[in-house]
């Protein structure tokens, strides 16, 4: 009876074997990192949604008065309406922020550390910083001529709370919203293929490749 014989795989077999798994990886890998990026940026969508809308419920329950975001105390006033810290932390993002004041209201709320991955617009929800003869008043519902227009909450860079529009381009540049990390004075980040996710006053939210123009973010 004759025996078989077995070949194993010679050099140029494997080489052309490792040269098509190399290649198939090559155009996978990126499909598969766009993949999970754009699962990213849903779940990043779905958070500043969840975020902006409890702020429409807190705005409703007090008047149409928005939150203070001093010292992020926004985090803080609106976690009733959302029950749930992870909401604040982006996908894409690790940063902590620590919330320890409402110089609006004059409430004492306590020093709590809490995910953060966005930042709030400070022309929207007022507070020390917001460039009238009253900075320490909130701001109304009704002062925003265009709500559709005027953002709340944004992805943003470095661990920032808060975008002063009134600094500007330097925390929001028209152009650039991300140099790269480099410019450590710029607030928001393009960090999902390339935009930057907005929550705006109307409670929508939409990624866009540059930060809305100076006037979209005083809402006058």
């Amino acid at each position: 009876m004759a025996q078989r014989t077995h070949h194993g795989f010679t050099l140029l077999e494997l080489l052309v074997a490792v040269t098509i798994l190399a290649v198939l990886a090559a155009i996978l890998l990126p499909v598969f990192a766009r993949a999970r990026e754009k699962a990213r940026q849903a779940h990043c969508q779905s958070n500043l949604r969840q975020m902006t809308t409890a702020v429409l419920m807190y705005a409703s329950d007090y008047d149409d008065q928005t939150p203070s975001a001093n010292f992020r105390a926004d985090l803080i006033l609106i976690q009733p309406y959302l029950k749930n810290q992870d909401v604040f932390r982006c996908p894409s993002d690790s940063g902590y922020y620590e919330v320890c004041g409402d110089h609006i209201t004059g409430r004492h709320l306590p020093s709590i550390r809490v995910p953060n991955g966005y930042v709030a617009n400070a022309c929207f929800f007022g507070g020390a910083w917001f460039p009238s003869p009253n900075p320490y008043r909130s701001r109304r519902l009704d002062e925003f001529d265009q709500p559709t227009d005027i953002p709340i909450y944004a992805d943003h860079h470095g661990n920032q709370g808060i975008v002063l529009p009134s600094v500007w381009p330097t925390h929001v540049s028209p152009a650039h919203p991300d140099d790269g990390g480099t410019n450590s004075s710029c607030r928001i980040r393009r960090r999902h293929t390339g935009t930057c996710s907005f929550g705006f006053g109307d409670g929508h939210v939409k990624p866009l490749p540059k930060a809305p123009e100076q006037v979209k973010w005083v809402g006058e």
